[in-house]
């Protein structure tokens, strides 16, 4: 039979494991919710990005005018918040393509602010070990099943580079935290397609890819300083001093240039 004290130090020890998963539980949510919205921030950035770059080629303005517009757009955006890039955007854009935007934006914000049923959460937790497909592997199964399902929820043009854009932000984050951020964007029944593949590929020793294991460096993530001054359009000067400084064709920036890590 064991003695009072015996039992008062078990009781002591099993409550301070309690405590300490519960603060290593609360220091991993806030992590997720650190890099969820580095995520989310470069995901709405691109996207208008690519409606931007669909307005300009409608626009009467020769391919040198369209590529310093371009940059000077990626530059005005540069540490801003989403919302702050987002309505910075539509007032490039004609009414039509503003519409298509803010619709777009709010079927996404829509996807972030549903809850992930507990059953995929536990199921994520558990995933990433020796024997699971790659992140390599993951992330192109991720972004063949993103093309086909956004390509009928989303009105951007080019849904095809959004998603690929998209997966590759979400693969600099290591394994676990790049499926949370593209598990928001999955149906009900998606995700369990998903899931379905995952446990049905060969297994065999995962070999971490490079970003698999590494942890983002802080200088890596988007900014998100506040505008406090009013939103003002590129003027027309920006425009001719880029204009002066790019290239005749293609552009320099890469396609997160100046809304997330740089190329």
């Amino acid at each position: 039979m064991s003695s009072p004290s015996s039992s008062d130090a078990a009781s002591s020890d099993t409550e301070e494991r309690v405590h300490r998963q519960a603060a290593e539980d609360e220091a991993a949510k806030r992590q997720r919710a650190v890099t969820r919205n580095w995520f989310r921030r470069c995901m709405l950035a691109r996207l208008c990005e690519l409606y931007y770059e669909e307005q300009l080629l409608g626009a009467e303005c020769s391919s040198r005018q369209r590529i310093g517009r371009m940059s000077a757009f990626k530059r005005r955006a540069d540490g801003e918040t989403a919302e702050n890039i987002i309505s910075y955007t539509c007032i490039q854009l004609s009414g039509r393509l503003a519409r298509k935007l803010r619709q777009d934006t709010d079927m996404l914000e829509a996807c972030f602010l549903e809850p992930i049923p507990p059953n995929d959460e536990a199921w994520i937790r558990r995933a990433g070990k020796w024997g699971d497909p790659t992140k390599a592997r993951m992330a192109q199964r991720m972004e063949l099943q993103l093309t086909r399902s956004l390509a009928t929820r989303l009105q951007v043009s080019d849904t095809a580079s959004f998603v690929h854009d998209t997966t590759t932000f979400a693969g600099f984050h290591m394994y676990l935290d790049f499926l949370w951020d593209l598990w928001a964007l999955l149906s009900s029944d998606e995700r369990y397609e998903c899931t379905m593949w995952y446990q049905n590929m060969p297994t065999g020793a995962r070999v971490p890819d490079s970003t698999a294991d590494e942890p983002m460096a802080a200088s890596d993530h988007c900014g998100v300083a506040e505008w406090d001054q009013e939103i003002i359009p590129p003027s027309d000067n920006d425009v001719e001093n880029t204009d002066q400084q790019e290239p005749p064709s293609g552009s320099r920036d890469g396609p997160w240039n100046n809304f997330g890590r740089p190329a």
